[in-house]
């Protein structure tokens, strides 16, 4: 069981600034170009699709910026958000297994979407990762897979899990970090909302067993490996 059941729920507000930032930079950018934003960066050849998610990972590593400030001002450390300890067999064993089982949750709940007219994100965007060029992969690489596995486990099990476990039971602290993760990642539509939700209760579980956040971690970055790099580069050409 998790031990810093302390942390403010005050700072409630951390997980979602990074959306926020996006819809920002949209907004001004709407403002300044005097119309819409989305047709001004296709225009560019830019994917606003691409933009945002690159905008939101910007945004999440400014929220661990503050997080940090935040804790240093109220006497608590980085290993209060669980970046303590190290990786072992047994949790790295455990991450794998993780992965695992969100990769077949990704396929069942692909399957049932579909049936039921929802189409998944990628099945909708197959141009949104774009693996034709080797500065494309390196930039996927340090986004989406390595900054944003460190930086969402940081936010929302480091922090937002354990501020909740200060009010609420663990079944109850899991369910809403899991319904504020998802409700981040709008933009992706209701299927992947689905997966993420549920997937979130995987990241959630090692974090609890573990005590520390890096098995989360390694689990979350086997899972963006395979779904931005992976599957994009030998079956979505």
């Amino acid at each position: 069981m998790l031990k810093n059941e302390h942390l403010p729920l005050k700072w409630m507000y951390l997980p979602w600034l990074s959306l926020v930032f996006t819809v920002m930079v949209f907004t001004i950018l709407g403002i300044t170009v005097q119309g819409d934003p989305n047709k001004f960066l296709a225009e560019l050849g830019l994917e606003s699709a691409v933009v945002a998610f690159g905008l939101t990972i910007i945004g999440s590593l400014l929220t661990v910026v503050l997080l940090g400030r935040l804790l240093h001002k109220k006497g608590f450390s980085w290993s209060d958000v669980g970046l303590k300890g190290k990786l072992t067999f047994s949790s790295i064993s455990f991450a794998l297994f993780g992965w695992i089982i969100a990769f077949f949750l990704f396929y069942i709940i692909q399957v049932i979407t579909e049936k039921l007219g929802m189409a998944m994100f990628w099945k909708e965007n197959p141009d949104f990762i774009k693996t034709d060029s080797v500065i494309n992969i390196i930039l996927i690489l340090i986004g989406p897979v390595i900054i944003a596995s460190i930086t969402e486990e940081i936010i929302f099990r480091g922090y937002l899990l354990n501020a909740l476990l200060s009010k609420f039971k663990l079944k109850t602290a899991a369910i809403i970090a899991a319904m504020v993760f998802a409700s981040v990642h709008l933009f992706l539509g209701p299927g992947f909302l689905i997966y993420i939700f549920l997937g979130s209760f995987i990241p959630i579980y090692l974090y609890v067993k573990f005590e520390n956040l890096y098995p989360a971690m390694l689990m979350h970055f086997f899972n963006n490996l395979v779904s931005y790099l992976v599957i994009p580069i030998l079956f979505l050409k």
